[in-house]
């Protein structure tokens, strides 16, 4: 029996006796950071797991925990990797970041508003991507070079780096305005429908950039586009995102959410996730309840969004989706 299957029983019975600060300790040992990390955040050490998601290479989780609950915007930005340029080393390229076969599409090169730029190279993924697990306070990226490991789209990984930027304009007291091309591209992924049966690493990312948009609206008191996100879900059939915004309202607006009924089977269903839920600058966790939205401005008909359509056909046709 090697010493990481010890260290995790050993984590498990620390579990079962109530004793985290020890099970995470025994995780950390094991190399199993991201159950640390999970741990670390149930009691409110957020240094702790900012540590143990970088040890464990999610580096986009460990800056939107800097900014989003340890209010450092400075540490969130200069811990986010290094932008690839159009030809990455491999030796230095964060796998976290999304590398896409079209090297013009890179998080440095997509300026906010122009999530189409983004969308025509959803059809295509070369190199390191991003393999998922769950986690305790929701569903996050797992390191790359999982062999045969499933990936999420490279646009949802431009997305999630866009949104920790954001949150830290946000955080520095910027206006509020300027994160309004974020939020509008990720309603316009969210209100389209996925392709076929997503599977968990789209489900997950999806859900996370979901989350982070209804915490970074919330953030910058733009309960509008907290709305404009959970109806874009609802209106892209995520499965889950009426209640998620029905909860959102009585707990921050006080108010009961009544939404005519949904005519249409949900197509993507939400990781299951459990823990923390709350959202906002002293919340107990990194990512809010949150719930699907709808894009700010609806396509045409006929004419789903770039993004959105690219998405959903990466969804079906990429041999690494399935």
């Amino acid at each position: 029996m090697t010493d990481r299957v010890l260290l995790e029983r050993a984590a498990s019975c620390y579990l079962r006796a109530g004793q985290i600060v020890e099970a995470a300790r025994c995780y950390r040992d094991a190399g199993s950071f991201q159950r640390a990390a999970e741990l670390a955040i149930r009691i409110g050490r957020y240094r702790d797991a900012v540590a143990d998601y970088t040890a464990a290479g999610l580096l986009h989780v460990a800056a939107w925990l800097l900014v989003h609950n340890l209010d450092d915007p400075a540490a969130a930005r200069a811990s986010l990797p290094a932008a690839p340029g159009p030809n990455p080393d491999h030796d230095s390229f964060e796998p976290s970041v999304g590398l896409t076969a079209d090297p013009a599409v890179t998080p440095s090169n997509v300026p906010a508003g122009s999530a189409g730029m983004v969308a025509g190279s959803l059809g295509s993924v070369a190199g390191a991507v991003e393999p998922m697990s769950g986690s305790a306070v929701g569903p996050v990226p797992g390191v790359a070079g999982t062999m045969g490991g499933p990936a999420v789209p490279p646009v949802l990984n431009v997305m999630s780096r866009r949104l920790v930027l954001a949150r830290c304009d946000i955080a520095e007291g910027l206006p509020a305005r300027r994160i309004l091309p974020v939020l509008a591209d990720v309603q316009a992924i969210l209100a389209e429908p996925l392709a076929g049966e997503p599977t968990w690493p789209v489900a997950a990312a999806d859900l996370r950039i979901e989350r982070w948009a209804v915490a970074l609206a919330e953030a910058a008191h733009r309960y509008d586009q907290v709305a404009l996100v959970f109806a874009a879900a609802v209106r892209g059939r995520r499965t889950g995102a009426e209640q998620r915004w029905a909860e959102w309202s009585l707990r921050v607006l006080h108010t009961e959410l009544v939404l005519p009924p949904v005519t249409t089977t949900p197509a993507l269903a939400a990781p299951t996730e459990a823990g923390v839920t709350s959202s906002g600058p002293s919340a107990a966790g990194p990512f809010s309840p949150g719930g699907p939205s709808a894009p700010v401005g609806s396509s045409a008909p006929g004419r789903p969004s770039v993004v959105a359509g690219s998405v959903a056909a990466w969804s079906a046709t990429s041999p690494s989706a399935r």
